[in-house]
């Protein structure tokens, strides 16, 4: 998907990739939720939680590496300041 334009073509390809990100995903959850035990942080589905950073890093990542639409240095503050907005809204 995001290493090619033809997402559809190749659906074992496609459920490989989707399967990583999944991947990426539940580890951010397993972390998340480690957090909610240590009392660190609360009220956030986990899952849910990885799913939405792992998506919203793969959009940026897709915009800066093929459209070439912000700046290297734009797309990390980005993606350090709205990860860490996310976390912020559920600190207890």
């Amino acid at each position: 998907m995001l290493l090619r334009s033809s997402f559809g073509v190749d659906e074992l390809f496609d459920m490989d990739i989707w399967e990583q990100m999944s991947i990426c995903a539940r580890d951010l959850a397993e972390d998340v939720q480690k957090w909610i035990d240590e009392g660190l942080i609360k009220g956030i589905n986990p899952i849910l939680f990885g799913h939405a950073l792992v998506g919203m890093a793969m959009q940026i990542a897709h915009s800066y590496l093929v459209e070439n639409r912000f700046t290297r240095d734009e797309t990390i503050d980005a993606l350090v300041t709205i990860s860490m907005a996310m976390f912020d809204v559920y600190v207890k």
